[in-house]
């Protein structure tokens, strides 16, 4: 029987307490400028397929994890997903980039996925019992209440980070991007890859706390300090809306 998130320890730790004991006081975004202009919103694997424990991998998931899945269902029917639909809402109405990241492979014998996701994928195909993660296997589309609209990009990966295996770098490069704000699942995996190595290649990253999830709330806030600390600011939607609209008027 699969136990709940609030068994776990440290759920409620705060880590960037913790890494401020260790490396000292830190302020990620002293000197950092944000330009509307140049800002790009960056949405990660919100497949049905991947974020929910009803479908697909994602009940694949639930049978295969040692505690339950209700937080992280709960997280992005509550949360990521509105706030994702906010953040939509206020890029397309000011004429900022929308780029959306799926993961999927286009062949039947995953020869198109590295080593590593083959074996992870043939794992969890052997406890459904049935072929997962193909674009064209079910809930493989993006969640319709946030879907793309016809002129946005939707770039799929085979690895953790959109900026290794998609067209995200070229893409984001040939429209003069240089901010990302990220969202989407999950927090300590693809979201936390991408800012990793888009933060290695120059970008600079706001990432919405709340319009990402994992698995369980330790997972959540230990990603959240870590990106704080390395990689970009970490805020809530309403805090990243008013940064951008403080940014647009120069103050």
């Amino acid at each position: 029987m699969q136990g709940s998130t609030e068994s776990l320890p440290g759920s409620n730790i705060d880590f960037r307490k913790i890494y401020e004991e260790i490396y000292g006081s830190f302020t990620y975004n002293e000197g950092m400028e944000i330009d509307p202009d140049s800002t790009a919103l960056v949405i990660v694997d919100m497949q049905p397929s991947l974020t929910s424990s009803q479908v697909g991998m994602g009940r694949a998931y639930n049978q295969l994890l040692k505690i339950s899945t209700d937080y992280f269902d709960r997280r992005v029917q509550e949360l990521v997903i509105p706030n994702i639909a906010r953040l939509l809402e206020f890029f397309r109405e000011k004429g900022m980039m929308v780029v959306y990241i799926v993961t999927w492979s286009e062949t039947d014998d995953l020869s198109d996925m590295p080593d590593y996701q083959k074996r992870s994928i043939q794992r969890w195909e052997d406890v459904y019992g049935e072929q997962l993660y193909r674009k064209w296997n079910e809930g493989m589309g993006i969640w319709d209440e946030i879907a793309p609209r016809e002129h946005e990009l939707v770039l799929p990966k085979r690895t953790g980070s959109a900026f290794v295996s998609s067209m995200l770098p070229f893409c984001l490069q040939n429209a003069g991007i240089k901010t990302v704000v990220l969202t989407g699942c999950n927090t300590n995996g693809c979201v936390f890859e991408t800012a990793a190595v888009g933060k290695n290649m120059g970008y600079e990253f706001v990432v919405a706390s709340d319009a990402t999830a994992c698995f369980a709330p330790v997972l959540q806030n230990q990603a959240e300090a870590w990106i704080a600390r390395h990689f970009g600011i970490v805020a809530t939607t309403d805090e990243t809306i008013t940064l951008l609209k403080s940014s647009e008027r120069g103050t």
